[in-house]
């Protein structure tokens, strides 16, 4: 069963030692360099949050999420999922979890992302789950959203 639990002192070693395929490690940076960015600004200067999430199945860490909550939205700046662990549904299912968790947490009315031009994968995994594309690009990334 996939949960979300905070990356803490406890897990955030899985965490970091996580990896994509070699084909997808051009779309991300790595956890580490994302921990480390939540850690410099968990408050950020304009009253955003950034919470770190460690999806586990189990006892298990089989990937991760990092987002930025802001006042009434929620940018979803990382989802991953190991590459031992990936195409068995853990990335539906936590997406699943997340937008319930982003539903329950603030005022938030849509969930955004970005992810690279070229990355079809991603494009068609967020929109299975309901994201659609919002025609802007952001630093050459297309953005999409979910609206509630």
């Amino acid at each position: 069963m996939i949960t979300l639990k905070p990356v803490t002192r406890y897990n955030f070693e899985n965490v970091i030692e996580l990896e994509v395929a070699d084909d997808q490690k051009g779309f991300l940076v790595s956890n580490a360099a994302c921990l480390a960015g939540a850690y410099v600004e968990v408050i950020a200067e304009d009253g955003e949050e950034v919470v770190t999430l460690a999806v586990c199945d189990g006892d298990v860490v089989v990937g991760f999420i990092m987002a930025i909550y802001g006042e009434g939205d929620c940018y979803l700046d990382t989802l991953m999922i190991d590459k031992r662990f990936q195409s068995r549904g853990f990335g539906r299912a936590a997406m699943e979890i997340f937008v319930q968790h982003v539903k329950v947490r603030n005022d938030a009315t849509h969930i955004h992302l970005r992810y690279s031009q070229g990355n079809q994968a991603a494009r068609i995994f967020f929109a299975n789950l309901g994201f659609a594309e919002t025609g802007q690009l952001f630093r050459n990334e297309v953005v999409a959203q979910l609206v509630f």
